[in-house]
This record gives C-alpha cells, structure tokens and sequence, in this order.
C-alpha cells in the first residue's frame, strides 16, 4: 500500500490546494490520500484561523474524491505538530492494514528549497519518499538540481509529477476575504458558501483585540473541548466565539472573557444526558432542569472541574447561556446574543437583533427574547423561569452596568 499525505493550514483551502490533489492522485501511483489539516504548526508566524474552520474547508473542498480521508490527529493532538511525529503515527496505525506500506509527501517544489530547515530532515527522509509537485512556469532545471542536493545529504526519495499552473496564495486570499473581495473563481463552491455564510474572515479587528496569552490559551481548549463534540457542534463554537468578542470590543468589555466563554459555552451540550444532568446539579441551583438546558450549567461546571476555567462571570456565562437570567451582566448578554444570533445561523429575524447589538444590549436582548417565546410558543413548549425572569427584568427594570 502506498499512501500519499498532504498536510496543510488550509486557511482556506483553495482551487491550487484541489488541483494538487487530483494531480497526484492521476499519477497511478497512489492507494489513497490523506489530507491532514495541520494543529499548531512550526512555521506560522501570523494567527490561523482555528481548526474547526480549517478543517471544516478541506472537509468541504475535498468532499466526492473517493480517494480521499480527511484526518484530524494533527489537530487533537497537543504541542507543535511536526510531520516526522504524523508520519511514524500514521505508520502505527497503518501497519496493521498492510504489510507493505509505503508514505509519499504530496508537497510543491518550493518545499525542496526550505526541506532541509524541516524538523529532523534526515530521519523524515528515511519515512517518506517526497512526491514533488511541478507546476508549468517554474523552473524545472532548479528544483531538480535542489533535489539532487537533497537525495545526496539526507538521502530523501523524491518523486516528480506535473500539475496545471495554478499560482494562488493563501496569504492573498485572506486579504481579499477580510476586504469582502470575490474570491468565488479561486476556491471551490462549498468552500466559497461556507466562508460567505459564517463570515470567518470579517474579524480580523476582533481578533487582534485578542492578547497573545488568551489566544495560546484558545488554542488550547479548542484541542480539549475537540473530541467532546461534532464537527458542525465545533464550527457553532467559533462563530459564537467571534462574535462574542466582537460585541465586547464594541460594547468595551472585557474581549478575553468573550472568547473563552463563547468557545467553551456548548462543552457539555453533547456529553451523555446522564451526565449533563449530574454535572448541572453539581453546578448550582436551578428550578427546572430538563434536556434542553442542562448543559449550560453542565457545560459551567464542566469548564471548571475539567479545563480549569475560575473566572465567575465566565462560569456565569456559560451556565445562563440557554435559558438567560433576570439582571443579566453584560457579559451574560454578549454570549446569549453570541449563541442565539452568531452569523451560522439562517434565520431571517436575527438581523434586527444582530442591527440593536451592535449599539444597545438591552435592546438586542429584549428583541431576542421575544424571539424566543414565540418560538417556543409555536412549538408549544413552557418559558424557563429564568427566561421569564429575564423578559420581566428588561422590561422593568436596567441590568447593572
């Protein structure tokens, strides 16, 4: 079995990323391909967008290639992800499903001129025969002298194959996503859709709100809350947790509370309801405990017990994020309004709500409960008394600034 691995930020994944892809698979020479979206990488200076995104575009982009077997043990696994690590893993995992097993390293051949700063590039050589990419204008006579270079110091197996010309950059495209740019022709379709629907490159100001020690700490939880919940559950999280520090950046709150609360809002929402139930009851007094909100106060608890998280008024958050509380903190409403309004999801009333949260909490909040009862109106099922609580202290009464 020879098995080809390309890896990647994938921040997008675009039409080059495709082709590639599909050049290396018509070679014949391969049995299958992963596509492995890269955890923390060794070379990345600038932020990523977080995995759940990135691997939500190759899942899209490579959706229909039969050949294909999108993994995520690069991004559930801890510290910098180096390839010799995935590879000898992938190797464990493999053995067993073959007794010849063969790795190919799907790379352009710009990788030829930086593979010898690679982590350990000697004993990577020794795992992997590089499957080289040669695209129409580059210089074919310079890579195949570089890998000449390379066969002779660290005895690296490289294989050539041609692939159409295509020249893009990811770099470029996140530019041109920030400035809301059309960039329809260079990514696939549902990767084009996904980005345009969940507006993951609009808050590039929001996320430099964002301190370097709360954004490692983000990254962190994202791989311990990673395997707690399904990939569209993953997806929710980061909408909810940009647009949550977003509204505090607008409103002047404080944007490290934002975000670990609205990453972390829906950590228990898909444990055993069993164990939400026990986890809400561990987390504080609440009257009506029913399927539907216990894993806010789970989810509380949980954050606590299991990722360390003190902070109150993020537990807080966490705990009232379904059902809302009378007096809420403003905290309490951005990741309320966050949960219920974040730009996933498609419903028609949420943009009067999204318009009043922008300058107004109360007002945004008023306009969300009120959604929210006709909704459960039409569904026929009863107000939590929090939320009741809620509704009534709006109405009457200012929530404590």
């Amino acid at each position: 079995m020879r098995i080809g691995i390309y890896g990647g930020s994938f921040d997008p994944f675009h039409n080059g990323h495709l082709a590639l892809i599909k050049s290396a698979w018509e070679t014949g020479k391969l049995d299958k391909i992963l596509v492995i979206p890269v955890g923390t990488a060794p070379h990345k200076s600038h932020r990523m967008s977080l995995a759940a995104y990135r691997y939500e575009m190759a899942r899209l982009g490579t959706t229909g290639l039969n050949y294909v077997e999108l993994l995520d043990d690069e991004i559930a696994s801890k510290g910098v992800d180096y390839t010799l690590e995935t590879v000898r893993h992938l190797r464990r995992v493999y053995a067993r499903k073959a007794k010849s097993l063969k790795f190919d390293l799907i790379v352009g051949s710009d990788v030829l001129f930086t593979f010898e700063t690679w982590h350990k590039p000697k004993e990577l050589s020794a795992e992997v025969r590089l499957l080289v990419a040669l695209r129409g204008n580059q210089n074919e006579q310079e890579a195949k002298e570089k890998a000449e270079a390379l066969r002779a110091a660290f005895g690296t197996k490289i294989k050539f194959f041609y692939m159409p010309p295509i020249e893009l950059s990811s770099t470029l495209l996140r530019e041109a996503l920030a400035a809301e740019k059309d960039v329809s022709q260079l990514v696939p379709d549902a990767v084009h859709q996904f980005i345009k629907s969940n507006r993951i490159y609009e808050f590039g100001k929001d996320i430099a709100a964002i301190d370097d020690e709360t954004w490692h700490r983000l990254l962190e939880l994202e791989i311990e809350i990673w395997p707690l919940m399904p990939q569209k559950r993953r997806v929710h999280t980061l909408n909810v947790m940009l647009y949550a520090v977003r509204l505090a950046r607008l409103h002047g709150l404080d944007v490290a509370q934002a975000a670990i609360a609205g990453l972390v809002h829906d950590c228990a929402k898909h444990l055993p309801m069993k164990l939400q139930m026990k986890y809400a009851k561990r987390a504080g007094n609440i009257a009506i405990l029913n399927d539907e909100v216990a894993h806010g106060p789970a989810g509380s608890y949980y954050a606590r017990k299991k990722l360390g998280i003190t902070d109150r008024d993020v537990l807080a958050a966490i705990f009232y994020h379904t059902t809302s509380r009378g007096l809420m903190t403003p905290l309490d409403q951005v990741i309320y309004l966050a949960d219920k309004s974040e730009y996933g999801r498609p419903f028609k009333d949420l943009e009067p709500i999204r318009k009043a949260a922008k300058k107004d909490l109360d007002l945004a909040m008023e306009l969300c409960i009120n959604e929210v009862f006709k909704a459960l109106s039409r569904s026929k099922k009863e107000v939590h008394p929090f939320t009741k609580a809620a509704k009534l202290t709006l109405t009457h009464f200012k929530p404590q600034k």
